[in-house]
């Protein structure tokens, strides 16, 4: 078991309780709140209301009159949306091919999100043992009220995973956004790189900021030549890594300035200067090791 979660208690609701998609609760949703129910990205959903408000008292039931839930979709839909939001336009219309820049941003906005720093949306890590099989993300300001009197135990029997002590404590703190850091278990530094670097590699691909419109140029072109074709990722890959070092295009402009320079030139073509000199030259700018570390070339 996942360590943000804990073994369920079948008794009460609490605060953090993930509800599946069962048919007792879709059919709440579909009289009630049809937007959300026919909303196919709404995978699960988590409850919002504070546990003290929704443990039973006897026959009277528990202080709470509404229980407040909130959607929860796979968390790469929210990756999407995250990335769209940060890249604005500076990104090419045929494929996910963001600056270098971006990236950075991306991993330290996505350390915050695991590590459920982002108020609106509280990670929901998968858990294999509880059959809870997807990465997920709760976006908490979708709110959605049920009544406690008609639907307590329609939202008790549709509880799969719940949150332990810390974990609870954490969600009423984005909730009531108290903002003051709940003493929760943070990830491990190793598996939270992992983890993030595998979100960002699933989210497209990075280039310097300097090579950005190389490649958007590349891309357009290619589609040009191929109107009625998909570019799948497999191209994109190779249209991506075929981008010249940033030694490999000094070099190029040097050469392009040295042939254009006209003195040098004049020297070519009255025999006192070979095209081998020029490529000899040319070739020990790009031996050159002091230059490799000016560009920082990794």
């Amino acid at each position: 078991m996942h360590w943000t979660y804990e073994k369920r208690n079948r008794d009460n609701l609490f605060q953090g309780d993930v509800l599946e998609r069962s048919e007792s609760l879709n059919a709440v949703l579909e009289e009630i709140h049809p937007h959300y129910h026919s909303n196919t990205n709404n995978k699960y959903f988590i409850v919002l209301t504070q546990t003290c408000d929704l443990a039973r008292r006897g026959s009277s039931g528990c202080k709470a009159r509404y229980i407040h839930i909130s959607p929860v979709r796979d968390v790469d839909l929210i990756i999407d949306r995250i990335v769209g939001e940060f890249s604005g336009s500076d990104f090419s219309p045929h494929g996910p091919v963001y600056s270098a820049k971006l990236r950075n941003q991306l991993y330290d906005y996505f350390t915050k999100l695991f590590n459920n720093n982002i108020v609106e949306y509280f990670y929901l890590h998968k858990d294999l043992v509880q059959e809870f099989t997807t990465n997920c993300c709760a976006i908490l300001n979708l709110s959605i009220p049920l009544k406690t009197e008609y639907h307590y135990q329609t939202c008790l029997d549709a509880k799969t995973l719940q949150l332990t002590e810390a974990f609870r404590a954490k969600l009423g703190w984005h909730v009531g956004q108290i903002y003051s850091r709940i003493a929760t278990d943070d990830w491990k530094q190793v598996e939270l790189k992992e983890l993030v670097t595998e979100q960002l590699e699933k989210s497209g691909f990075f280039v310097p900021h300097n090579k950005r419109k190389i490649v958007f140029n590349k891309l357009d072109e290619w589609k040009e030549a191929r109107p009625s074709e998909s570019l799948d990722a497999i191209t994109l890959a190779d249209i991506v890594s075929s981008i010249p070092s940033d030694k490999k295009l000094m070099i190029d402009k040097v050469e392009e300035i040295i042939r254009g320079f006209k003195p040098i030139q004049d020297l070519l073509d009255a025999g006192m200067i070979k095209d081998t000199h020029i490529d000899k030259l040319l070739q020990r700018i790009k031996d050159d090791t002091k230059i490799s570390a000016l560009l920082s070339e990794k």
